[in-house]
């Protein structure tokens, strides 16, 4: 059966090369159009991928602590988003925890590359903004983000009200930690600055200057 279909096909497949060769080049044709706009909508979406917003915080003026919401990339940021969780660990709380300054997260909108949103002082967006005094110890973390945004990003603050303070980010392995650690320093610890003196490296650490 095998010979006999060799035989038979052979012949015809001879006869007809030239029409199955121009049949194949149409349909190659055709595909090339579709398979190059596929590749090109994969790379665009490579590209916004590789090339997302990526938004920080920044702090800073110990003296009045304030903070930035900053684009440092090339892409629009749309619906940047803030939140704040900050403690008054030189004022009580409730349930043996140091004070919640009660931060409301907030919507800042868009930022443009290169742009920021902000100076928003500290003690303007908290509820318990009059309980802050020069030389309390404020400690907690922020973090931002965007829907297009290609991170959400983690930050320790300290500060020293009147003095020093500074920041870093949080490492993506301590991500899953930081209530944790939020909970063994800002539960009343009277031991917080060591602490807090541990937790970061200062070759990390932003600082957010020094008023005499």
């Amino acid at each position: 059966m095998g010979i006999f279909f060799r035989r038979t096909a052979h012949p015809w497949l001879e006869n007809n090369a030239k029409l199955l060769n121009a049949y194949g080049s149409i349909i190659s044709m055709l595909l090339a159009p579709v398979i190059l706009i596929g590749g090109y909508f994969a790379f665009v979406q490579i590209e916004d991928h590789f090339n997302a917003p990526d938004i920080v915080l920044i702090f800073g003026n110990p003296e009045e602590p304030r903070f930035w919401v900053q684009n440092p990339s090339a892409k629009l940021a749309r619906e940047a988003t803030y939140q704040l969780l900050l403690f008054n660990l030189s004022a009580a709380g409730e349930r043996g925890w140091n004070l919640n300054l009660e931060i409301p997260t907030a919507d800042v909108g868009f930022i443009r590359p290169g742009g920021a949103r902000g100076p928003w002082a500290i003690r303007s967006v908290v509820r318990q903004g009059s309980s802050i005094e020069k030389g309390n110890h404020l400690f907690g973390y922020g973090q931002v983000w965007c829907p297009n945004c290609a991170n959400v990003r983690f930050f320790w603050l300290y500060v020293h009200v009147g003095s020093i303070g500074w920041y870093a980010e949080i490492a993506d392995d301590e991500i899953n930690i930081i209530e944790e650690t939020l909970k063994a320093i800002a539960s009343g610890s009277p031991n917080y600055l060591t602490k807090i003196g541990e937790l970061v490296p200062r070759s990390r650490r932003t600082s957010m200057g020094r008023t005499n």
